[in-house]
C-alpha cells in the first residue's frame, strides 16, 4: 500500500492568493525555461483529466517540475481544495511511473513540506485504503439503510466540484462523490455539517461481517504458521480437522476459508503456477475472481444467482457484463454487476480500469434512477484489477450520489 505525506490546512487564509503569488515569484525561477526536454510518459491519467495539459507542459521544461504555486493558479480554488487535489496528483505520479517521473513528484512533495513545514502533515493512502478482499456473506449486500433527511444543498455541489479535480477520482464526471478516497471524505467533511457527514458515512458503511468462532480459529491457525510454506499451510488445515457435523450454510465462513486456501495452495503447488504468470483477463478470472465470488455466495444461492460472462440485464439494455448478481429465479431483478479490468501480473492497464469504472457506474446510475421511490437507492459492483477485488456500492441520498 503506497503512502505519501499529505499536508492539510485546517484554517482558511484570507490572504492566500497574495501569499501564493509572492511565493510563486520567489520559488519558481524556471517557469520560463524552454520546453525542449524529451516527453515523459505518464501512466494512470485519463485523457480527459482537467489539468493534463498543465502537467505535460510542466514536464517538458528543460528542468521538469510540478510547481505547487503554478498548479494553484490553474485550479483557482481554496487552500484546502488545492492542497487535497495537489497531493492526490503527486500520489498518482509516484505509482507505477518511470523512475524519472516518480523522482519529480517526490521532489515536489519534499519542496512543499519545506515551504509549509512538516508539522501539519499526515499520512494518507491511495484508493486501495478503503477497499478490501474480506469475504463478507452475501447478506451484507442487502442491508437496509436508515432513512435520509439530507438535502442536496450547495455544500454537496461544492464537494462535487472540488473532488472532480482529483486525478484519482474516476467518477467525478458522473456527479458521484467517491468516498473510497480519503481525499473525497475529507473534502465532503470540510464542506458540510458533522451531522450530515456522519449520516452519509453511516449510509455507505458496509454491514459488519460476522465470522464464526470456528472460522476465526482456522484463520488464526493459518496466520500463525511458522516458516510459511504450502506444506505448513496444508498441515494447519489438516490440524484444524474434519468436522462431521459440518453444515454448508451454518458453517459458511469456515467453508470459504478452507476451500479458498486449498484452491490457491493447489495453484501454487502445481507444476506451472499460473499465479506467477502473465495471464489475460478471462484466464485470470477463472483462477481468481470467479472462484472467490462463487464461494462467497454458494451458501446463499437460493437468494443470489450468479450469471457469468457476456451477460445482459434488462435495465442496462444490450450492455455485456462479465458477471451479474441476479435474484434467484428472477433475472429481471439485479443487485449488482461484475467486471474484470484486465488480467494479472502486468496484463492490465489503467485505461482499462478507468473505462470499466465508468461503464459500471454510469449504468448503475441509470438503474438507480428507475428505482421505485419507496426502496433504498443502492446498488453494488465487484471489480477485479491488478490482483485485487474491489467490493463497492453506489448510494443515492436524496439527489446526491456517493
Amino acid at each position: 500500500m503506497s503512502q505519501i505525506s499529505f499536508l492539510i490546512h485546517s484554517n482558511p487564509d484570507a490572504h492566500y492568493r497574495q501569499k501564493m503569488s509572492n511565493k510563486r515569484r520567489s520559488t519558481s525561477s524556471a517557469s520560463g525555461a524552454p520546453m525542449d526536454a524529451k516527453k515523459i510518459r505518464i501512466n494512470g491519467l485519463s485523457k480527459n483529466y482537467k489539468f493534463l495539459s498543465w502537467i505535460e507542459t510542466s514536464l517538458r521544461k528543460s528542468s521538469p517540475e510540478l510547481d505547487y504555486f503554478s498548479y494553484a493558479e490553474q485550479i483557482n480554488d481554496t487552500k484546502e481544495a488545492t492542497n487535497t487535489s495537489y497531493k492526490d496528483l503527486l500520489l498518482t505520479l509516484q505509482q507505477k511511473q518511470s523512475s524519472k517521473l516518480t523522482s519529480i513528484a517526490h521532489s515536489a512533495e519534499t519542496t512543499l513540506m519545506i515551504l509549509f513545514g512538516s508539522s501539519q502533515t499526515t499520512s494518507v493512502t491511495s484508493r486501495f485504503d478503503s477497499t478490501s478482499v474480506d469475504l463478507p456473506p452475501s447478506e451484507s449486500f442487502f442491508s437496509n439503510l436508515p432513512p435520509s433527511n439530507i438535502s442536496n444543498d450547495e455544500n454537496i455541489s461544492k464537494t462535487l466540484a472540488q473532488t472532480a479535480n482529483l486525478v484519482s477520482v474516476h467518477v467525478g464526471p458522473l456527479n458521484i462523490t467517491d468516498m473510497a478516497l480519503e481525499s473525497g471524505r475529507g473534502t465532503l467533511k470540510a464542506n458540510t455539517t458533522q451531522e450530515k457527514y456522519d449520516h452519509i458515512m453511516a449510509s455507505i458503511k458496509p454491514k459488519e461481517v460476522q465470522i464464526s468462532d470456528d472460522a476465526k480459529k482456522l484463520i488464526d491457525d493459518l496466520k500463525s504458521t511458522q516458516n510459511i510454506s504450502s506444506r505448513n499451510m496444508r498441515n494447519a488445515l489438516y490440524k484444524h480437522g474434519y468436522n462431521p457435523d459440518y453444515n454448508l450454510v451454518v458453517d459458511a465462513n469456515t467453508g470459504i476459508v478452507e476451500n479458498l486456501t486449498r484452491h490457491f495452495l493447489d495453484l501454487i503447488d502445481s507444476p506451472s503456477n499460473p499465479l506467477n504468470k502473465r495471464t489475460l483477463e478471462r484466464t485470470a478470472a477463472v483462477y481468481t475472481s470467479i472462484v472467490i465470488i462463487n464461494q462467497i455466495f454458494l451458501a446463499s444461492n437460493d437468494i443470489v444467482e450468479l450469471g457469468w460472462l457476456e451477460q445482459e440485464y434488462t435495465r442496462t439494455n444490450k450492455t455485456k457484463w462479465d458477471g451479474i448478481l441476479f435474484k434467484t429465479g428472477q433475472h429481471c431483478i439485479s443487485s449488482g454487476f461484475i467486471e474484470f479490468s484486465g488480467g494479472s501480473n502486468g496484463a492490465s492497464t489503467s485505461d482499462k480500469e478507468h473505462n470499466d469504472i465508468m461503464k459500471l457506474y454510469s449504468k448503475m446510475v441509470d438503474v438507480l434512477n428507475v428505482y421505485p421511490p419507496h426502496v433504498n437507492k443502492e446498488i453494488f459492483c465487484m471489480r477485479y484489477y491488478d490482483n485485487t477485488i474491489f467490493f463497492e456500492k453506489l448510494v443515492l441520498i436524496q439527489n446526491s450520489m456517493f
